[in-house]
């Protein structure tokens, strides 16, 4: 019976405390947004919108071949709601679809 219990003792302490990890959510979906794909220093990639005055996307799944500062796109995907004590450059967006726009 005390093997039982401290094997039980053991795992419980080997999972460590139970603990509530936070899944950003999906905030809303975006559809054929134009804009200019932007680079932010060292920090990596960003999306500007034409019609969305002050909002800026932290893009996540653009393909390398957007990657060009200053290149107008037209875009769609999942904006992320921000997660909690975390600052970042812009919202979280997974891109779902991304193309050239006509110069």
């Amino acid at each position: 019976m005390k093997l039982i219990m401290l094997a039980i003792a053991m795992a419980a302490c080997a999972a460590g405390p139970l603990q509530e990890y936070h899944q950003p959510k999906v905030r809303e979906t975006i559809t054929d947004v134009t804009g200019t794909v932007q680079k932010v220093a060292n920090l990596g990639w960003g999306l500007v919108p034409d019609d969305r005055k002050g909002e800026r996307y932290q893009p996540f799944g653009m393909p390398e071949e957007f990657l060009v500062d200053g290149l107008r796109v037209r875009f769609s995907g999942d904006v992320f709601e921000l997660e909690p004590n975390i600052r970042r450059w812009g919202t979280p967006l997974r891109i779902t679809k991304v193309e050239r726009l006509e110069e």
